[in-house]
């Protein structure tokens, strides 16, 4: 597992993350899954999010903290729209 970018990991965390296949973990979850990820996260990579099941949505120009205009905005949009069509 490789981390790029400014965010600082301690080691220890780095050394226990490199020991899970998280995407594999996640196919046995039963529940409807949906990943959000900016095309520009310099610190997690696109096919990270790739990996896991369920229903990815790609934000363009987003970064890995979603600090760019509306980018929030858009993700609670797409978390209110999973909740209204998965919730009863």
């Amino acid at each position: 597992m490789e981390f790029r970018g400014a965010v600082a990991m301690p080691r220890e965390f780095c050394a226990d993350a490199a020991q899970w296949d998280v995407g594999a973990a996640a196919k046995s979850i039963r529940a409807p899954i949906e990943t959000v990820h900016g095309d520009a996260d310099r610190t997690v990579p696109l096919d990270h999010a790739r990996a896991f099941p369920g229903t990815l949505h790609v934000l363009p120009g987003v970064g890995h903290r979603f600090l760019e205009p509306g980018a929030m905005e858009r993700v609670a949009a797409l978390a209110a729209d999973f909740f209204r069509r998965n919730l009863p």
